[in-house]
C-alpha cells in the first residue's frame, strides 16, 4: 500500500513531510518504481541525507610539543587526554570541529592562554593556573572573536587576587559556555564585552577580589545555578556578584546563591533590555543587592534576600520599567 501512495504523491506534493524517508523507501524497493522516480530519489537522498557524525578518537598526550602536533593534525571530533604537566595555549584562526582537550587537575594551562578567532573547541577537567602579581588587564585565559568554545569542569586558580580568570573581549565571542567551573583567588571571575549566546552555569566563584561576573553590551546571556562565596575585596574594590556595565539585551540571572561580602549586582547608569532576575538567594554584606538603571525593562521575580551584618539588603529599580513580583526579605514579602 505504501508504494502505491508514494507513486501518487512523490511528484504531486512538494511539501511532503517525510520526503527523505520516502526517497530512501524508493531506493530500497526500486523494482516498484519508474526510472524517473528512482532518479529523483537518488538525487534527493544525496542532497538531504544527514552528514555522518565524525568518528571520535581518543589519544593520550604528554608534553607541549605532543599537544601542538595533535592539534595541528586533528581532523575533528578527537579527544586529547592531557597527562599531568604544564601546557601553554595560544591558538588562532581555526575551526577545530569538536576537538576536546581533557585532563585532570594536574594538567595545567599557564597564564595568558589565548584563543583568537577559534571555533568549536572544548576544555574539560583541566586547571588554568594564573600568575602572581598580574598587572591591570592581566588575564588567565582570553577569548577574542571565538565561536562555540566550551569550558567544562575546569578550575581557574589564582594566587594573590590579581588578574581576570576569563577575559572575553575584542571581537564578539559567540556561543561561549562555561560549565561547572571552580574560579578562585583572582581579581575578577568572568569579564565579557560584547558577547552573544553565553551560558555560565553551575560554577563556584570564591575568594575573588572584585566582581564574579561582569558583562557589557552582551546579548542573550544566561547565568544560572552558580555559587558566589567568600569574597576577598581588594583595596578600592567592592565585589559585585553580577554586573552589567553597558546596556545588555536578553539577560537571565536565575537560581544563583550568593553569600558573604558581595554586592548583588546590576547596572547603575545603563538601561538593560529584558533583564530577568529569578529565584536567586542573596545573603550578602552590602546593601545594594539588585539595582537596575532607569529605562530598564524586564522582571525581578521571587528572589530571596537575607540581612547580613549592619546593612539592609535593597532592590533598587530607579524608576525603571522592571516588574517586581514575589521577592522576600528575611522571609517576609518585599
Amino acid at each position: 500500500m505504501k508504494h502505491l501512495i508514494l507513486t501518487l504523491a512523490l511528484f504531486a506534493s512538494p511539501a511532503l513531510a517525510d520526503k527523505l524517508a520516502d526517497a530512501q523507501w524508493v531506493l530500497s524497493h526500486q523494482d516498484r518504481y519508474t526510472a524517473a522516480q528512482i532518479n529523483w530519489a537518488k538525487a534527493y537522498v544525496a542532497a538531504n541525507a544527514p552528514t555522518p557524525a565524525p568518528t571520535i578518537t581518543t589519544k593520550a598526550i604528554s608534553g607541549q610539543t605532543a599537544l601542538l602536533n595533535a592539534l595541528s593534525g586533528s581532523k575533528g571530533g578527537e579527544t586529547f587526554l592531557l597527562a599531568d604537566g604544564n601546557y601553554s595555549i595560544n591558538l588562532a584562526d581555526r575551526d577545530y570541529k569538536g576537538v576536546t582537550l581533557k585532563g585532570g587537575r594536574g594538567a595545567r594551562i599557564g597564564s595568558y592562554a589565548k584563543l583568537t578567532r577559534v571555533s568549536n573547541l572544548s576544555f574539560a577537567g583541566l586547571t588554568i593556573r594564573c600568575s602572581a602579581a598580574m598587572p591591570a588587564g592581566g588575564y588567565c585565559f582570553k577569548l577574542d572573536g571565538t565561536k562555540n568554545i566550551t569550558f567544562n569542569y575546569v578550575a581557574v586558580a589564582g594566587v594573590d587576587g590579581t588578574g581576570f580568570a576569563f577575559y572575553a573581549a575584542g571581537a564578539v565571542n559567540t556561543g561561549l559556555k562555561i560549565l561547572k567551573p571552580d574560579i578562585g583567588y583572582t581579581l575578577y571571575g568572568v569579564v565579557m564585552y560584547g558577547g552573544a549566546d553565553t551560558l555560565i552555569e553551575g560554577g563556584d566563584f570564591h575568594h575573588l577580589g572584585s566582581d564574579g561576573i561582569s558583562i557589557s553590551g552582551n546579548r542573550d546571556t544566561i547565568v544560572r545555578s552558580n555559587i558566589f562565596r567568600d569574597a576577598k575585596p581588594r583595596p578600592t574594590q567592592h565585589p559585585d556578584v553580577f554586573q552589567m556595565v553597558g546596556t545588555c539585551t536578553n539577560t537571565l540571572f536565575e537560581y544563583n546563591d550568593a553569600s558573604g561580602m558581595w554586592q548583588g549586582g546590576g547596572s547603575y547608569t545603563k538601561p538593560q533590555i529584558n533583564v530577568i532576575y529569578r529565584r536567586n538567594r542573596f545573603a550578602v554584606g552590602y546593601s545594594n543587592v539588585i539595582y537596575l538603571a532607569a529605562g530598564s525593562t524586564g522582571a525581578v521575580l521571587e528572589n530571596s534576600l537575607k540581612t547580613v551584618g549592619q546593612y539592609k539588603p535593597l532592590i533598587r529599580l530607579f524608576d525603571s520599567g522592571v516588574k517586581r513580583i514575589g521577592n522576600t526579605l528575611d522571609g517576609k514579602p518585599y
